[in-house]
């Protein structure tokens, strides 16, 4: 089971903004090469993951998961149904569902639970924000508050999330339970600590250092705790093969750790630390693709990790794009015929106005241009 949470954590590590791409390759499936953990992903006929299986088979003890996604027409997850093969048999004890606002910010994130006498609401987390820009979120569970996490930003980057714990029950009122801090360098690359809150202070409890090629591909990404390494990952790319020729695929749960890469990877080598603290081998994990040959696919060409969806559109697109700032639309004569500023990775465009027909959509994300087809009913 240790080894499956393992696998999950580093997987979904990979899950990065929603991406259709039209090129070369999707992520088939992800596997131990000593055959002990497997994830397998199913995708869609608009290329988003519809569900992904994780198997692992530790000392013949075998644990099944499934998670089935469901989206809106904005392409947004709305649920996840999770099943669990269990005494013999596939179970549905749990799921997820989630609400967004027109701006396809998530409003609210509630977990649902099965005891055996049907579905019972079990935490409800919403979320707050100053234009794109995330603030904050809550935790209610039972009608009561009992967690809340508060976001900083210094020049656009997230600075800090201070999180708090209400001991509703105790009767203690609120104190501050969690803070993780973030550093960047002057490629933005990211590097946090965590601290718990103990006795009226804070104490380490664990940093996350990553480093990077000259790509920008993370090659290594250490946890270090009590100054110690406790955990590395190393990966292998294929340096002939950008991302922006992989479809991967996007699962929504925020636990999961996020390590930046612009190459195809192929595999990581896993390190951890054994009893005496020494870091030593535990296995490989190789990245399985597949080719879109044969397979269901949608064709509209979108580059560079860029998507736009309603695609054909009769009113509304939205655009999705990490680190958005402009964009413009061009007709097929060659006028730009309308064009913007945006913030975030998300912005909503009203085409009403224009004729039926095929356009250029180009949008800008401070370092280069992605161009995509869209066409206007």
């Amino acid at each position: 089971m240790q080894n499956l949470k393992h696998l999950l954590l580093i997987i979904m590590a990979l899950l990065t903004c929603r991406t259709a791409m039209a090129q070369d390759y999707f992520l088939d499936r992800f596997y131990s090469d000593d055959e002990v953990d497997q994830v397998q992903f199913h995708y869609n006929a608009n290329n988003l993951l519809e569900a992904c299986r994780a198997t692992s088979n530790m000392g013949g003890e075998i644990d099944d998961f499934i998670d089935s996604l469901f989206y809106d027409d904005r392409g947004n997850v709305t649920r996840i149904d999770c099943y669990q093969y269990y005494d013999n048999e596939w179970i549905f004890p749990s799921y997820i569902s989630y609400t967004y606002d027109d701006n396809n910010h998530r409003l609210t994130r509630t977990n649902y639970n099965d005891w055996g006498s049907g579905f019972e609401v079990q935490g409800v987390y919403s979320y707050q924000y100053e234009g794109d820009v995330l603030t904050g979120y809550e935790m209610t569970l039972g009608g009561m508050l009992l967690m809340r996490g508060t976001y900083s930003y210094d020049n656009g980057l997230c600075s800090q999330l201070l999180e708090e714990y209400n001991d509703a029950w105790g009767g203690t009122g609120w104190s501050n339970s969690a803070l993780t801090t973030y550093f960047y360098d002057e490629a933005e690359h990211c590097t946090n600590e965590n601290y718990f809150y103990w006795e009226n202070g804070w104490l380490p409890d664990s940093s996350i250092d990553r480093i990077y090629d000259a790509n920008g591909n993370c090659m290594h990404r250490e946890k270090s705790s009590n100054g110690q390494v406790v955990d590395r990952v190393s990966y292998a790319y294929d340096e002939e093969c950008t991302i922006n020729h992989v479809l991967l695929p996007y699962h929504p749960e925020p636990f999961y750790t996020w390590d930046p890469f612009a190459n195809r990877p192929l595999s990581y080598a896993w390190e951890t630390a054994n009893d005496g603290g020494q870091l030593v081998y535990v296995c490989d994990y190789i990245f399985k693709y597949g080719m879109f040959e044969g397979v269901p696919h949608n064709e509209a060409p979108v580059t560079d990790m860029m998507l736009v969806y309603p695609n054909p559109t009769q009113g509304e697109m939205t655009l999705c794009l990490e680190g958005l700032r402009r964009y413009e639309i061009i007709d097929m004569n060659g006028q730009t015929v309308m064009q913007g500023q945006a913030n975030g990775k998300r912005h909503t465009i009203d085409v009403s106005s224009l004729a039926s027909g095929m356009y250029l959509v180009k949008a800008y994300n401070g370092q280069s241009w992605s161009i995509s087809k869209v066409q206007v009913k």
